[in-house]
């Protein structure tokens, strides 16, 4: 309330518009929810985000506070990733693709919403109306923005979670059987375009160059100023004696 710089507008699309994208939204939410997932919780999951915040709590316990309550190094650090301004800047290309790929039906209906350069109009505070061109990304308050988002970072997610999988299989090979007796395989979930994702210590730099490799061609680009790397629960950092 104090600071009017972080007020934020409210987007309201039309009637018919969010009749269509509602129903598209039930009727679907079964299938969203199976291409999704394992990675992203935030469509056609009852309590989803719950899920994510108890894997998160968890997976701290077992590899940051458990070994440092024992004397022991952490395993892993936690890196919690915000994507900025990601609804309005996914590319509609790459949707577009997506639908195809996943949902051909879907194509059409997507066609009739983002086809076309979209006109938002906003209001001062005085009182004149003005409008712009919405040029990428989804519409603010569209039942289906969050979903064609999602489906979006769906296409960084995946890959980059099959990249993390074969390093720890590398590891296994090895004879390295890390943290989990898998080679210490990362966790990433998310919910729409927040990330919660446990990386082993050794994997988070690797993170970070392949999510660069893969999030900005799809419109999705690292809000650095959000994001945070946890390595430690009990006020003295590893960093030093790693």
């Amino acid at each position: 309330p104090n600071d009017p710089s972080k007020l934020r507008p409210i987007g309201v699309p039309t009637a018919i518009r969010r009749i269509l994208g509602n129903h598209i939204a039930r009727s679907y939410r079964q299938r969203f929810a199976l291409h999704l997932l394992p990675h992203n919780f935030a469509v056609g999951v009852s309590n989803g985000q719950d899920f994510v915040i108890k894997t998160t709590q968890l997976a701290i316990d077992k590899y940051i506070t458990g070994p440092q309550s024992e004397g022991r190094l952490p395993s892993r650090a936690v890196v919690f990733t915000d994507m900025t301004n990601m609804f309005n800047l996914i590319s509609r290309e790459e949707l577009r693709d997506c639908l195809r790929s996943h949902f051909p039906e879907l194509i059409q209906v997507a066609d009739l919403f983002y086809q076309e350069s979209g006109n938002v109009h906003f209001q001062h505070g005085s009182g004149d109306w003005f409008n712009l061109l919405m040029e990428e990304g989804v519409n603010q308050g569209c039942p289906l923005s969050s979903i064609f988002a999602a489906l979006v970072f769906h296409r960084v997610l995946a890959p980059l979670q099959a990249a993390l999988n074969d390093r720890a299989n590398d590891r296994v090979l090895r004879g390295d059987l890390g943290d989990d007796g898998c080679g210490s395989v990362s966790i990433i979930t998310a919910f729409v375009d927040d990330n919660s994702n446990v990386i082993p210590l050794e994997d988070i730099s690797f993170f970070f160059t392949e999510l660069d490799e893969l999030a900005p061609p799809r419109g999705c680009r690292l809000n650095s100023f959000k994001t945070r790397i946890l390595t430690s629960t009990n006020g003295m950092s590893p960093l030093p004696a790693l």
